[in-house]
């Protein structure tokens, strides 16, 4: 009987070494976005108490009545602006854009009647004011309430980017110059 041969001593893989062998390089962005998008609907689930549907249509709402009137800003800043904090002051001179409930069920395509059921529950909560029958706005009173959220989601948003920085500059090049990236961006 012949001798078995030595086995080399099993080590673990490093993430580098994975990232190397990996022939697609998109496994990792998507792992890092994962790993940001799981923890945000965590905080969120725990803040809304379970309810995601209330959540999302919070969260329209605010997008919609903030993107307006930064969209309005950047255009008026040339979309490059030199000093973002006289962004910030002239943002916080700008009025909101209400919304209704309608154009918030088309943007979800949560049905209406639910979408009108969560805005009644977060009127209650006053998370949201209504002007007139149904101009819907964030409460200016939400900010204090949901600062500490935010501020996490912040935290770990800034150190996912910073992750994807990070990144060897070969996979880097390769994510930005995805195809599969350039036709959803």
């Amino acid at each position: 009987m012949r001798p078995k041969p030595a086995s080399a001593p099993v080590t673990s893989t490093s993430i580098s070494d994975f990232i190397t062998a990996t022939t697609d390089k998109r496994l990792l962005l998507g792992t890092l976005i994962n790993r940001f998008t799981t923890g945000y609907l965590r905080r969120a689930y725990q803040v809304f108490e379970g309810d995601l549907v209330m959540a999302l249509v919070f969260g329209e709402i605010a997008q919609y009545n903030i993107s307006r009137a930064l969209r309005t800003l950047m255009a008026e800043s040339e979309k490059k602006p030199q000093n973002w904090r006289q962004l910030v002051k002239a943002f916080e001179l700008e009025k909101v854009a209400p919304c209704n409930a309608l154009s918030i069920s088309e943007a979800t395509g949560i049905p209406r009647e639910t979408v009108r059921r969560k805005v009644r529950e977060l009127e209650a909560r006053k998370w949201l004011v209504r002007e007139g029958t149904n101009r819907l706005s964030v409460s200016p009173d939400v900010s204090a309430q949901l600062e500490s959220f935010s501020l996490e989601i912040l935290q770990e948003f800034i150190a996912t980017m910073h992750l994807v920085s990070d990144l060897p500059e070969p996979v880097a090049r390769q994510l930005i110059s995805s195809k599969t990236i350039r036709s959803r961006a």
